[in-house]
Parts: C-alpha cells; structure tokens; sequence
C-alpha cells in the first residue's frame, strides 16, 4: 500500500479542494451562526451542517497530516539510523514510504477530532447550566418574599447551615436606556456569599465605598453601555443619575440574559427621600444539602417566604429533556466516529499485512523473530496514532471555539457569559484508550494476517 509519494495533479487538486472546502464550510457555519443571534433567533436542534463540517474538517486535517507526517518521519530516520538494531529503522522507511501508517494518521486524526469536539461540547453544556443557575439564583439559597418584603423576624444568622447572608431588592425601572431590572445590594456581604463561585463578583472600588454622591457608582448589564457612562433610572418617582464603573453579562438574582442596573443599598438610600427598597431578597450561603433543614426553618419564620436551591435548578436543567437529547446525539456519533474508525483501520492493516507478507518473508529468512515483527508493527503505527490523536484534539477544541456563536447552546443552557473552551481529563483519557483499543485490534489483526508467512515460498516467488 503506497500512499504517499509523488503526487499527480489530479490528487493535488482534489485534497486541496477539500482543504479549502472545509475551511469555507466552518466559517459560513460560523458566519450564520452570528447573523441568526444578531437577529435575535437561535440556531439550536439537531442541524446536519454541524455534523457534516465536522466531518469534513476532521477528514482534511487528516489528509493534510498523512501528506505532512512524512517530513519529520525523514528526520527521525535520520537520527535513527546511528543505530545498530535495525527495528527503528525499518519502521521509519515504511513511514517514510507511505505505508499504512499514513492511513491510520487519516483516520485517528478525523476520529479524535470528532471526540474532542464531542467533549468540549459536553463541557459547555455542563458549565453554562452551573453558570445560568447561579446567575438565576444568585447563590447557594434564595429566600424570596411573596410579598416583596422580607419580615422583621427573620434572622439569617439563626437559619440552620448559613455560612454567609446578603439582602437585596430586585424590581423593574425605566432607565434612559430602556427598562431594566434595579438590584440593590449589600455589596461586602454579597461579595463574601458568592465568593469562589462562578458567580464572584469583581465590585469596582466605587461600589465598596461607605457613601456616594449622583451619579451612584453601579454595574450594568444588557443595556449596550460600557464604563464611564451616565444613564438615569427613575426609582419611586425619583430621578437618580448612575455612572457605570463595570459591566458583567449577569448579575447575582438578575434573571438570566435580562437587562440591569446594580447600586449599593446605602448608596441609592442616601439620595432618596424614603430612603432604599425595603429587602425583598436574601442570598445565602450554605451546603446543598442543607435545603430540607433550611426550608423547614424558613417556613416557621413566614408561610410566604419561599426558598430556591441553585443545585437543584442546575439538576433540573441537566435533566430537561432537550438535554438528554442532546447528549444522547452527541455519545452516538462519538460511538459511530469509534465504530467506523475501528473498521476502517482494522481493514487497513488487514490489507497492509497482506502486501507485506513477501518483505516480512524475507527478514524472517534474515533471521527476523515473530516478535520482532510485532515489534516493528508497533514502531510503525505507535507514533502516527500519538500524533493523530494530538493533532485531532487541538483541532477539535480549535474547531468548537470557532463555530461556537452557530451551536444555538445558549438557547438550551441560558448563559450568556463566554465561557473558556474547555474538555473533562477523563473524557480525553477515555478517547485515547478508545483510540489505542482500535489501532491494537487492528495491529493483532495485521500481525496474525502474516502468521503464516514461508520465508521459502516467497523466495521461491521473488526468483521467478
């Protein structure tokens, strides 16, 4: 099997159309992507282009690695060839060569691409239900009164796990950039609730100060402003002028993707006449299991206090049912990249032993063990799986990053934030195993194909 070598202009032409294909494809994937959230839809569901520029993508990075693994093969053949045993050597000729080793890069590289891709997808998914739930919640625990009032005789301090406590108000204004959520807030203890969490805030020095003059330091978000602005809200009849010292896609008890301004109780207390909102909002900080103790003390306090858990709103999202769906498509075609890899190699290097049983002939008639046959087929395919793997993973992480604004997962997931690109250790752990599985089956596969190889006949073959 000769794969690389001279290459004709028919073949140059074709993988360079498939290059510039799969470039094209994720960047027009990409492009809609940004167009469908400028118009304000969402591109989520199943869409077949997603899957097919995926395909398409992995398939070409594997055909340019086959066409790329052969220079550096020639430098490490180079400095193997200082060597006295000849297992090293030979299995960097047949790399050099174009053997089937160029067939397994092609094809680890497409598969590894599919299961990164897979996992960072998993990944996002998972992370942005954490982030949309503690936005949503805005800590641990939410006591929230029915009534917008918190009562007299609640006592955050006395309730059963509470590490920390914040109390807030939360309402709707009319600003001069549109209506928006107000949150009031106790900007220490809110900091200390949600500190270390995917909800920390990062306070501007403004907010943290005991007192402040109009316009108020606050925190924006969805209103299309940006540091140093000045805009107006209109609280119980008030005109209150905010400068923006800071802006955060969400805010701590802003329901999720929703416009808002953020002002220290103290602040907007001193410039207006009746004084601050009353509380209306208690954030907590405390254990997830601490949820049946605390809604059992909460209920003793006020019957129209009611409580919300931040772990139990992510378990509810995890678990939707267009969730489930969603993972499910992903662990299929993750299934079927494996399934097909696992073909595709093993009957590459069925074939592969079968043109090569006159050359392993020959070196067993020199003296060459069945084991160090099994050896040199390792040599051979061991390294282009290491870098099909490799290669596969960063271009898979690459490829999600860049067509991320075309996935459609904020719809499911609800945050806003961006989120890094990131994979689960053990799901690249797990693909590696999977992928060594297969080039194992398919290396015993090659190695019993030549078993029963005779040095004799094929010398026999080779004079005639």
């Amino acid at each position: 099997m000769r794969i690389a070598g001279r290459l004709s202009a028919r073949r140059v032409v074709t993988e360079t159309s498939l290059a510039l294909a799969a470039l094209g494809g994720a960047w027009l994937l990409r492009e809609r992507g940004i167009n469908a959230a400028a118009n304000a839809s969402e591109t989520g569901g199943a869409d077949p282009v997603i899957a097919a520029v995926l395909a398409l993508v992995g398939l070409a990075a594997g055909v340019i690695a086959m066409r790329v693994y052969p220079l550096p093969a020639r430098l490490v053949g180079w400095l193997v060839g200082y060597r006295r045993d000849l297992l090293p050597v030979l299995a960097v000729r047949r790399a050099i060569r174009g053997g089937s080793s160029a067939a397994v890069l092609l094809l680890l590289v497409a598969t590894a691409t599919v299961g990164a891709f897979s996992s960072a997808t998993l990944v996002h998914l998972e992370r942005g239900a954490q982030l949309a739930a503690w936005q949503e919640i805005g800590a641990d625990f939410r006591i929230t009164s029915t009534t917008q009032t918190l009562p007299n005789t609640l006592d955050e301090s006395q309730l059963p796990g509470v590490q920390a406590a914040a109390r807030g108000s939360l309402r709707s204004v009319e600003t001069s950039r549109g209506t928006a959520y107000l949150m009031t807030f106790e900007p220490t203890r809110l900091a200390e609730v949600v500190r270390g969490t995917p909800a920390e805030l990062a306070l501007p020095a403004g907010m943290l100060a005991d007192a402040a003059t109009q316009p108020l330091p606050t925190m924006a978000g969805g209103l299309s402003v940006r540091p140093g602005d000045t805009l107006e809200a209109t609280v119980n009849g008030v005109v209150v002028r905010l400068r923006v010292e800071g802006t955060s896609p969400g805010f701590p008890g802003v329901p999720v993707g929703q416009p808002y301004v953020a002002v220290a109780t103290a602040h907007l207390g001193s410039v207006l006449p009746g004084g601050a909102p009353r509380p209306s909002t208690s954030f907590l900080r405390a254990a997830p299991d601490a949820a049946g103790a605390l809604r059992a003390a909460v209920a003793g306090v006020a019957s129209w206090l009611t409580v919300d858990s931040r772990a139990e709103l992510e378990a509810r999202t995890l678990s939707a049912p267009v969730m489930e769906a969603l993972r499910g498509l992903i662990a299929a075609a993750t299934a079927l990249a494996l399934a097909y890899a696992a073909l595709a190699v093993g009957a590459a290097l069925l074939l592969a032993g079968a043109a090569q049983r006159d050359e392993i002939a020959h070196l067993r008639a020199l003296g060459m063990s069945r084991r160090g046959h099994a050896w040199l087929s390792a040599l051979e395919y061991g390294p282009a799986a290491l870098i099909g793997y490799l290669i596969g993973v960063g271009l898979g992480l690459a490829l999600f990053s860049f067509v991320l604004p075309a996935l459609g997962l904020t719809a499911i997931i609800g945050a806003r934030a961006d989120l890094p690109v990131a994979v689960e250790p053990i799901h690249l752990v797990a693909l590696l195993g999977a992928m060594l599985a297969i080039l194992t089956v398919g290396w015993l596969v090659g190695v019993l194909a030549q078993r029963d190889t005779n040095p004799a006949t094929a010398i026999r073959r080779g004079v005639e």
